[in-house]
């Protein structure tokens, strides 16, 4: 059902304004134990973040969610992971996959244990490690020596969970930032030295992001996160180019969403617009650890707090349509992006059919020459 579900309701966007959100990015916690050099999560210090009993009573009064991101900060860093898990399980009757990052610092047994937890609940389980270079790449900017090993640890054991479990999925995450731009397709390379069967397709590429309320990063970390706008097009081209070969003919949804969203990237880095249909705060919604709701992680524009407004969303949403609708589009995330790439086919096929390689306007570009410093308000 769950998959039917994401279906229609993703379709049901592409005509009409969804009734409510069918995608959650859910901060389950804001702790960390990396030291990222793009973020500065790690620094905060957290207090009276929501207990699993507010989850659940949230959960209860927005049973539609289809796809639910448990991210952070580090999220098997909250010991009640699986719980939340299973509130979303339980409540959510639509549900069909959660999806969680990590960074593979807590104990591989204390992750291992957490997912088995939640396989239990014969839900679609994908996590999602975070792998921003080459061994001595990854340690400099993840801020952590041996990050890079215990990331490739934490595959083989991944690997050996889908072999006993077909409701279990994981891919490497990489973000493009200014300390590692032009190195994607040499972390590839460098990472199946150690994992020779691991391929192209199985890495997932976003683009490093500012974000005060989210990431906790702000102009004061630019020159850190600001990538060369013209050398990432040539990259994103290389690597579409690259993704293309590999993935051949297919009609496997995941990998052709994944190709969509590069495709979709390189028109943003072109232009400096989000290509696809408004759909944040309205398919797709954020929720930080205290329960404040935002559209967008990428958006510091708070639309309310489930703690002072009451657990229902759509009544949160409506009563700040205003926020949504004044949003720039100066953002492309795939945690937005997830819920836009089902709601806006016309947009699919013109990205599927378009050349890599193809000019968008000057005049465009012109314009949006600065995008990547514009402060997300």
């Amino acid at each position: 059902m769950g998959l039917l579900s994401l279906l229609s309701d993703g379709l049901k966007s592409n005509i009409i304004r969804p009734k409510e959100p069918y995608k959650l990015t859910f901060a389950v916690t804001l702790n960390c134990n990396s030291r990222c050099k793009h973020c500065n999560i790690w620094q905060l210090r957290p207090k009276n973040e929501l207990t699993i009993d507010e989850v659940r009573a949230f959960v209860r009064a927005n049973p539609g969610f289809v796809i639910v991101e448990l991210t952070g900060g580090e999220p098997f860093l909250r010991s009640d992971l699986a719980e939340i898990a299973k509130a979303f399980a339980e409540y959510s009757k639509k549900l069909y996959a959660i999806t969680i990052p990590t960074n593979s610092l807590v104990n591989s047994e204390v992750i291992v244990n957490r997912i088995n937890e939640m396989l239990k609940l014969n839900k679609k389980i994908v996590v999602t490690l975070s792998l921003d270079g080459y061994r001595e790449l990854e340690d400099e900017i993840r801020g952590v020596k041996g990050n890079y090993d215990k990331v490739i640890a934490l595959y083989k054991r991944f690997a050996e969970i889908k072999k006993a479990n077909k409701n279990f999925d994981f891919k490497f995450g990489f973000t493009m930032i200014g300390l590692n731009q032009g190195k994607f397709l040499e972390t590839v390379k460098r990472v199946k030295e150690d994992l020779p069967d691991v391929k192209l397709i199985d890495f997932h590429l976003n683009l490093g992001a500012v974000s005060e309320g989210y990431y906790g990063n702000n102009l004061s970390l630019h020159d850190t996160i600001l990538i060369d706008r013209e050398k990432a097009i040539k990259e994103v081209e290389e690597i579409i180019k690259a993704y293309k070969k590999e993935m051949g003919f297919t009609l496997d949804l995941v990998v052709l969403g994944e190709y969509i969203y590069l495709k979709g990237m390189l028109e943003y880095l072109k232009t400096g617009k989000n290509p696809f249909k408004r759909l944040i705060g309205e398919a797709s919604i954020y929720m930080d650890s205290f329960g404040n709701i935002y559209p967008s992680i990428l958006v510091s524009k708070k639309l309310g707090s489930i703690r002072e407004d009451g657990y229902e969303l759509k009544k949160i949403i409506e009563k700040n349509m205003s926020i949504i609708e004044s949003d720039d589009r100066k953002h492309y995330t795939f945690c937005d992006e997830e819920a836009s790439i089902i709601g806006d086919i016309p947009k699919d096929i013109k990205l599927l059919t378009l050349p890599a390689r193809s000019p968008l306007s000057q005049d465009r570009n012109e314009k949006s020459n600065n995008y990547k410093y514009k402060k997300q308000t």
